[in-house]
């Protein structure tokens, strides 16, 4: 399988600084899970074509790193490289 054969739909996630206390992180995790169960919420979203998923944040990490670990294969496959100048 190729690298650009695939769909890869997009995807919007809230992160905290590093170093954010457990409970705080737990807390707006779980403010916001209840707010994606509001009917009216999920309508709003799905207006927009948006699914809401509500992961927990060690899986949104994982999702986060997954991401950047294809996208550098992909820049590596392009020969994609920043430009510091």
């Amino acid at each position: 399988m190729s690298l650009f054969t695939n769909n890869d739909p997009s995807w919007f996630g809230l992160v905290a600084p590093a170093g954010t206390p457990a409970v705080v992180v737990r807390a707006r995790r779980n403010a916001v899970a209840q707010a994606l169960e509001e009917p009216a919420v999920r309508k709003a979203l799905a207006d927009h074509g948006l699914f809401p998923s509500g992961s927990l944040p060690a899986e949104f990490g994982a999702q986060i790193q997954k991401e950047v670990d294809k996208m550098r294969r992909v820049s590596r496959f392009a020969q994609i490289s920043l430009d510091a100048g």
